[in-house]
């Protein structure tokens, strides 16, 4: 008859608990900025972030434009626009801007979703179809051939502004501190 095998014997891990363990700092490297740059790009973000930008839109019940102030664009604004592009089949983004004649249709977008609230866009986002031909008709009233230029320089100053106002962690000169 054959005896059952013993079971594995199993140590318990020593993980030094009666030592502590020592932690290893982490080391954050600054670099090496001029002030009078530092300055300056601390400038450029607080002029972003305080930039205020109007866009006229046509008051049909006025028969009048009337300059209305757009909304921020907001990661929630930028993240709908990306949305909307890839529903369009649109080109990347970095092809687009090799003319910025084929920005057109991206500013519009830029400026519909700056001058709505989102309430505003709800009931179109889930209809991508719906929500395209709708900014398309607002911006064939609203973006008339004559300010197509300015639609576009707007657009993109508003894009581009929003990547300077990215918020990004402040290092810090503590031991224990992790920072980029």
């Amino acid at each position: 008859m054959k005896t059952p095998p013993l079971p594995a014997v199993t140590h318990p891990l020593n993980l030094g608990t009666d030592q502590p363990i020592p932690k290893r700092g982490r080391k954050v490297h600054h670099d090496a900025v001029p002030t009078k740059d530092l300055e300056a790009a601390q400038q450029e973000r607080d002029t972003a972030f305080d930039a205020e930008h109007t866009w006229p839109i046509w008051n049909a019940a006025l028969n009048t434009w009337e300059p209305v102030v757009l909304n921020g664009y907001s990661s929630g604004r930028e993240a709908l626009f990306y949305k909307l592009r890839a529903a369009d089949g649109s080109l990347p983004l970095s092809r687009t801007l090799e003319q910025l004649t084929t920005f057109l249709s991206d500013a519009i977008r830029i400026l519909w979703l700056c001058s709505h609230e989102p309430q505003d866009w709800r009931a179109l986002r889930g209809d991508l179809t719906l929500f395209l031909e709708a900014i398309e008709a607002w911006g064939d009233v609203n973006v008339p051939r004559s300010k197509h230029v300015e639609a576009v320089n707007l657009a993109l100053q508003i894009y581009n502004e929003a990547g300077i106002n990215q918020a990004v962690p402040e290092p810090s000169d503590k031991e224990h501190a992790s920072g980029n």
